[in-house]
């Protein structure tokens, strides 16, 4: 899972938000701690994506014919400098995995 956040006076680039392949629960809220090497200001927008990562020993769950998809529904990033929490809302809730979706700020 990757994480561009950007805010009033920059942006992060696409940060790692797991450390390697990581196995996800439905219903599960997944907590990640990642940070930007400057300072960006107030987060105006994140840029999220990730990558379905095959396991070789597996063949057989392989999804050959579809893409597979995990739900997000909203991501909360801590500005640890101010104490700021800013929620931004899944464009869909429904993400594929390769694609990048824009999260935008809202009560979701």
């Amino acid at each position: 899972m990757y994480v561009n956040m950007i805010g009033t006076s920059g942006q992060s680039g696409f940060l790692a938000a797991t450390d390697g392949s990581v196995s996800l629960n439905p219903g599960q809220t997944e907590i990640r701690l990642t940070a930007a090497e400057q300072p960006i200001g107030d987060v105006l927008r994140v840029e999220y994506k990730w990558e379905y990562d095959y396991d070789w020993y597996k063949p057989w769950d392989w999804p050959l014919f579809t893409t597979p998809k995990i739900l997000v529904d909203t991501i909360k990033i801590l500005d640890l400098e101010s104490q700021t929490t800013f929620t931004f809302c899944s464009p869909d809730g429904s993400l594929k995995a390769g694609n990048t979706y824009i999260f935008y700020p809202g009560s979701c």
